[in-house]
């Protein structure tokens, strides 16, 4: 019973461990962008975009859906 508990402990371990590498990811992509970016330049500087609302961009899909009624989320899951 012991040696299975430790196997239990050891594979919660290795999905948690997995689990936080794939959530770092987006962060040191970002920071690897921002390091890019500065080398390029030469300096760092932030820029701030203009104010705007999705009817002054046009549509693009990276965060927004078109159709959802049509889509397999929406209709069996999100409901």
């Amino acid at each position: 019973m012991k040696k299975l508990l430790t196997k239990v402990h050891w594979l919660c371990a290795v999905l948690l461990a997995a689990t936080l590498l794939i959530g770092a990811c987006t962060p040191a992509m970002e920071i690897y962008r921002g390091i890019c970016h500065i080398a390029k330049e030469g300096t760092f500087c932030l820029e701030n975009e203009e104010p705007y609302t999705l009817a002054d961009r046009p549509v693009s899909l990276n965060f927004e859906t078109q159709n959802c009624e049509n889509k397999l989320f929406f209709t069996y899951f999100a409901k």
